[in-house]
């Protein structure tokens, strides 16, 4: 049995602006967070131009159903906001308990979005 942590990403923008990272730089810091930590990333799970109050993120979703599916040790998200904005306030903490369930983390590499 292998010890590699099995992980994946998560990477979410409503746009690409100055303000913001876009999808490709969230990927990469992502990328880099993991490597330095030796974990193997197995997939990578992209929403661009979607907004965070939608209720409809298709990639996350499909990550949803893999966690649900199969073994993912962590997934790894620039910071909670890429995940959800808006109501309900605790959409990541329920979808953290969630994937708890299931073996897998979510991880945070910055506790709060860059302004």
């Amino acid at each position: 049995m292998s010890d590699e942590i099995i992980c994946v990403i998560y990477a979410r923008t409503a746009c690409d602006n100055i303000h913001h990272a876009s999808v490709e730089e969230q990927l990469q810091m992502c990328r880099t967070y993991a490597a330095q930590r030796g974990f193997e990333i197995v997939g990578e799970y992209a929403d661009a131009g979607v907004s965070g109050i939608s209720p409809n993120k298709p990639a996350l979703n499909r990550l949803e159903n893999d966690v649900l599916g199969r073994k993912i040790d962590k997934v790894i998200v620039k910071d909670v906001a890429r995940l959800h904005r808006g109501e309900p306030l605790d959409y990541a903490d329920q979808l953290a308990r969630k994937f708890q369930k299931f073996g897998t983390e979510i991880v945070f590499i910055d506790s709060f979005p860059s302004q």
